[in-house]
């Protein structure tokens, strides 16, 4: 929804993540990592990210600044918009280099 606040976005996040995956969260099937989520919303913070080109989604993500009352729309998202995101310890927020580890599916040619 285009004049969902950030703050809304992440909250319904991670309730989602929370019912979904309640013994954490698989970061990378690959490594087997899983991250926690917490209980409480303020010991984590959700730092969302766009792709370097849209076109090509293997290029990587850059950070996308946002404030808790920006709303999707004013940072110009619309339905389908590929985002990636990522959960920061909130003790460790400020100066943190955000890194989105995004695993995208495979497609390989003879399904095409």
């Amino acid at each position: 929804m285009p004049d969902w606040t950030f703050a809304r976005l992440s909250t319904e996040l991670l309730e989602i993540l929370r019912e979904r995956y309640p013994d954490g969260l698989t970061t990378s099937p690959t490594t087997g990592k899983i991250t926690t989520i917490p209980d409480d919303d303020s010991e984590i913070k959700v730092m969302y990210g766009l792709p370097r080109n849209v076109e090509d989604l293997t290029l990587g993500w850059k950070e996308l600044k946002t404030k808790e009352r920006d709303t999707l729309g004013s940072k110009g998202l619309k339905d389908l918009a590929a985002v990636a995101f990522a959960l920061v310890d909130a003790d460790e927020i400020d100066g943190a280099r955000v890194e989105f580890e995004v695993e995208l599916p495979i497609i390989y040619e003879d399904e095409l």
